[in-house]
């Protein structure tokens, strides 16, 4: 090698972490408890997670299961990655369950979600940033901004 030559990795160094993203993340911590506490594996046993990439405003888990089944399974293993969790009945019709999500240091805000369009693509659902139990309307500082 010559004094002014530079040698470059062909691959960056591995850390053994790679980014995943929040819906991403929760989908396969589901998932996984799910068909672990079931003892079957089931591709679909979470239909989908609906989550804003700001991580601060959760979001909404869609579960093939009632409740009863899985509910506190996916509390638990939430729970375990820093989640609140709470069942959320009024955003299912028909079977199965959906489990509202955020993580633990803004549990204490308000579950509220915007309500979905009829056309779930690229629906990022928001959440109230005010405490729970309060008398004002809804709010999220992030839509001050569109």
């Amino acid at each position: 090698m010559r004094p002014h030559e530079v040698r470059y990795r062909s691959r960056p160094p591995r850390s053994g972490y790679a980014p995943v993203c929040e819906d991403d993340f929760v989908h396969r911590l589901l998932d996984a408890a799910i068909c672990r506490a079931l003892a079957v594996d089931d591709p679909y046993a979470v239909e989908f997670i609906r989550a804003h990439p700001d991580w601060a405003s959760g979001g909404v888990a869609r579960l093939a299961y009632d409740y009863e089944q899985v509910g506190r399974v996916c509390e638990r293993v939430l729970a375990k990655a820093g989640y609140g969790a709470e069942p959320a009945p009024q955003l299912v019709s028909g079977f199965g369950a959906a489990v509202r999500f955020r993580h633990r240091d803004h549990q204490h805000l308000c579950p509220a979600l915007e309500k979905p369009p009829r056309d779930l693509e690229g629906w990022e659902p928001w959440s109230c940033d005010l405490d729970r139990g309060h008398t004002e309307p809804h709010y999220h500082r992030a839509m001050e901004y569109r």
